[in-house]
């Protein structure tokens, strides 16, 4: 299971995939999210899966499966830094 650590929007898949946990590690002054999108312009709220919130900095991760048909793209808000396990 690969992790990545997103400070930019970023695919870490481009086809179908599971996201197992997230974390925002590092809050900042927007809201982010992650999205079943298969590439960082086709990302946008409506195929937003999970939202991540500007002001909340977890300890831990949240562990949950999410299943993206299309592909998996995280855009972090303004100064977030997101850990993704998928």
């Amino acid at each position: 299971m690969p992790t990545s650590t997103i400070q930019s929007a970023t695919t870490l898949k481009a086809s179908a995939g599971i996201i197992r946990a997230v974390n925002v590690c590092v809050a900042g002054s927007t809201d982010g999210m992650v999205c079943d999108a298969a590439s960082t312009g086709a990302a946008s709220a409506s195929n937003a899966v999970l939202g991540c919130s500007s002001t909340q900095a977890r300890a831990e991760p949240i562990f949950l499966p999410i299943i993206c048909a299309n592909g998996i793209t995280v855009v972090p808000g303004t100064g977030q830094t997101i850990w993704l396990n998928w």
